[in-house]
């Protein structure tokens, strides 16, 4: 996406898309997103559809959220 794009809920939609796809599709029941945890705007898009912080880890030198569905 192109700055010119951001804010327009476009990312939401598709994250929404893929998530229901995925399920309706039995690829998997859940699904994670891991997330620099500075990386506010991302976080934003998966509490848009319905994630959570599950755990904060370092991941490849990184300080990440594992971010998924509420249990």
């Amino acid at each position: 996406m192109t700055p010119k794009q951001w804010g327009k809920g476009y990312a939401s939609e598709a994250a929404q898309q893929l998530k229901k796809n995925g399920i309706e599709n039995k690829i998997a029941n859940s699904f994670i997103s891991i997330i620099h945890k500075e990386n506010s705007d991302s976080i934003k898009v998966v509490k848009r559809i319905g994630m959570e912080i599950l755990q904060e880890v370092n991941y490849l030198g990184m300080n990440v959220f594992i971010m998924g569905d509420p249990a």
